[in-house]
């Protein structure tokens, strides 16, 4: 190998083992801010319950949600995929709306901002469930 190569080679190694990531902590905790806590309750349509909800359905609708999270988990994964790596989460955000956003509203809307084809599936039986199974007003 030519001289030149190896130590390009080299330099580009070094260069990318340079990376550092650092979280920072926010100035006010969550728990302790009102302004916070409204805009976390407004993005999530004031539901605070997020739970699979147990026994609420029978056993054809339970498969039938079960069918439904599937789809949306799949289609979402696929989504995250098409992304670049490092701005999938900001990337989906922007374009959908976040995932717990989507998980809160009714699985007809959750399908229909995903452009998931409902054809696969009668969604009448879950008309006013979330993903989580829990009803939705």
């Amino acid at each position: 190998m030519l001289p030149y190569l190896k130590n390009m080679m080299e330099k580009e190694k070094n260069r990318s083992a340079k990376i550092e990531i650092h979280e920072l902590k926010p100035l006010v905790p969550l728990q302790k801010s009102h302004k916070l806590s409204s805009l976390r309750n407004k993005s999530t349509g004031g539901q605070a319950e997020r739970k699979p909800a147990d026994g609420l359905l029978t056993g054809q609708h339970n498969e039938l949600l079960t069918y439904a999270q599937t789809l949306i988990d799949l289609k979402i994964k696929s989504i995250m995929d098409s992304y670049p790596s490092g701005r999938r989460m900001k990337l989906f955000t922007v374009r959908f709306g976040s995932m717990e956003s989507i998980k809160m509203m009714t699985i007809a809307c959750a399908f229909e901002r995903l452009q998931i084809d409902t054809g696969k599936i009668n969604l009448k039986p879950l008309a006013n469930k979330n993903y989580y199974g829990n009803q939705v007003e």
